[in-house]
């Protein structure tokens, strides 16, 4: 997470005195349209609410955190996802193009890929 600092604070407002979207003040200043939105609802609060705001975040993230932490669970994989990896290793790509520029397998769409 990136911390705002002054200079981004009035690149963002100059960004909107412009009319430009948060989407687009997001693109600009490197951070999602989720984030400038969120940064403008914190500038609109009064100190005491932001500070209490602030809190409750560190809060919240410290729980979540814990939370992982704690999950100690020894993670599986699923034998059905292990078995579509060794069956999709096997097979051959169709042609030179194929194996070097890594198209998809037959049977395969790239869409699939994640």
């Amino acid at each position: 997470m990136k911390t705002w600092t002054p200079d981004d604070v009035r690149k963002l407002y100059e960004l909107r005195g412009q009319g430009f979207t948060a989407p687009l003040i997001g693109e600009r200043l490197g951070r999602s349209s989720k984030a400038i939105h969120a940064k403008f609802r914190e500038l609109r609060m009064d100190s005491a609410k932001r500070d209490l705001w602030r809190a409750r975040q560190k809060i919240r993230r410290a729980e979540y955190l814990r939370e992982i932490a704690a999950d100690d669970r020894p993670r599986k994989p699923d034998p059905a996802a292990i078995e579509e990896m060794h069956y999709r290793n096997g097979l051959e790509p169709r042609d030179v193009t194929a194996r070097f520029c890594g198209d998809p397998l037959p049977g395969y769409s790239a869409l699939d890929r994640s």
